[in-house]
């Protein structure tokens, strides 16, 4: 049997890798853990808005500004969301989100709206609105910009009066003007020819110059009211301008005439009273009229309201009253014995007229009013008559009852009577029968 010798190795047994082989591939899968966690990207969000920026109007507010969170790389949870505005003014616009937390879910998206708010005196000019999200330790931060500006206004005007209360004193018999300027303004850019037209009781001429009047963009025109007045009052004028698709404007002109001093009628007017009247009795009213003007007075009427009656004396009107006079009328009213007792409340009425000779006219005076309260009290004689009074109306209803026994009585006495006459004829009968 043959030695078989040393055992034989395959070619690859016998292959051994170098040290420095073994140290590149290790260096190559470092390198390459190195790039792959150099080129993950961690879980995050985006924060963006639609728009970057608008314009709002003074007094108004707008909420369509959209805020959009979106997912990144698998991020989920909740983003609360914060804005402020600079800058930071009185009355300036108030910014805040409809929805301040924000849930986005993995490779999704969520949303909020800005809304922004401004009231009418919110000062006009640009303001940057920052807008923040966080979740944890991420943030984002986006910035959009709004204008404040006036609102749209379509184009008009504007008219004033200057003076709007004019007080003039009245020149007897001389026709004498007076006047109100009036201005008119174009407002947003108004342009056009405005007519002027004016409404007022009859009385006073007026006029209106020019009765049209030309308005430029921005610019404004000047027109004269005219009075002439021939009697003393208060006019009240209206002046209207308008133009034919606008709308049209009034303002109101007032004009105080005072009369001339031998015009000036003022009525005093008092009144007295006994306070406390019986019923049965009368009241007294003592009616003072005082003339403390220039102008002739007279007195033309007198009512009274006392409990619901009316009483309205026409004894000694009318009744006139010189500068400085004074005059006392005295009326006299019964009180009824129906009257109901206690406090009755009345009020006194005085219509007047004065003659003013500067114009030279009769003119209606204001109307009088004086109130007060009589307390109609039960005396012992009333008390007496209204015993009286009810004993009578008692008999009155109780009369014919009381006939029945009295007709009664009258006719027993009656028979009685008829029978003793009867006895007395027989006892005569008797006698005269037994004599010879």
């Amino acid at each position: 049997m043959e030695d078989e010798g040393p055992p034989r190795h395959s070619p690859l047994s016998r292959r051994s890798f170098p040290p420095f082989a073994i140290i590149s591939v290790f260096l190559l899968l470092v390198i390459a853990s190195s790039l792959s966690l150099a080129y993950a990207q961690p879980m995050d969000f985006s924060l963006r808005s639609t728009f970057k920026g608008e314009s709002l109007p003074q007094g108004s507010f707008d909420n369509y500004n959209e805020v959009n969170i979106t997912s990144l790389e698998g991020f989920s949870g909740y983003v609360n969301l914060a804005a402020s505005i600079s800058p930071i003014v009185t009355n300036g616009p108030l910014v805040s989100l409809s929805i301040p937390t924000v849930n986005v879910p993995s490779g999704g998206s969520g949303y909020s709206e800005l809304v922004v708010s401004t009231v009418s005196d919110t000062p006009v000019g640009n303001y940057t609105v920052t807008i923040t999200g966080t979740s944890g330790t991420l943030s984002h931060t986006i910035s959009v910009w709004i204008v404040v500006a006036v609102p749209y206004q379509p184009p008009d005007f504007r008219i004033q009066a200057n003076p709007a209360v004019v007080t003039v004193p009245l020149v007897p018999h001389v026709a004498a003007d007076f006047n109100s300027s009036l201005v008119l303004t174009s407002l947003y850019g108004f342009s056009g020819n405005i007519s002027l037209s004016f409404r007022t009781d009859p009385g006073p001429a007026i006029l209106i110059s020019p009765s049209s009047v030309e308005l430029k963009p921005g610019g404004a025109a000047n027109a004269t009211l005219t009075i002439q007045p021939y009697r003393a009052g208060n006019y009240s004028v209206l002046v209207t301008g308008s133009l034919s698709g606008y709308p049209y404007h009034s303002i109101t002109v007032t004009f105080n005439v005072q009369p001339p001093a031998s015009d000036v009628a003022v009525l005093d007017y008092v009144l007295t009273y006994n306070s406390k009247p019986v019923p049965g009795g009368t009241l007294v009213l003592m009616n003072i009229f005082t003339n403390q003007g220039a102008a002739l007075v007279s007195v033309t009427r007198l009512s009274f309201e006392i409990g619901g009656a009316s009483f309205s004396p026409s004894l000694g009107l009318p009744l006139n009253l010189t500068s400085g006079e004074s005059k006392t009328l005295p009326v006299t009213i019964r009180v009824p014995l129906s009257a109901t007792l206690g406090n009755q409340s009345f009020v006194a009425t005085v219509e007047w007229s004065y003659y003013a000779p500067g114009q030279g006219s009769w003119f209606q005076g204001p109307t009088k009013y004086t109130s007060g309260s009589i307390s109609v009290s039960q005396s012992s004689a009333s008390s007496l008559l209204d015993q009286m009074h009810r004993l009578a109306g008692a008999l009155t209803s109780i009369g014919p009852w009381l006939l029945i026994p009295y007709a009664a009585a009258a006719s027993s006495g009656v028979l009685l009577v008829i029978r003793r006459d009867r006895k007395n004829q027989k006892t005569l009968q008797k006698e005269s029968g037994s004599s010879p």
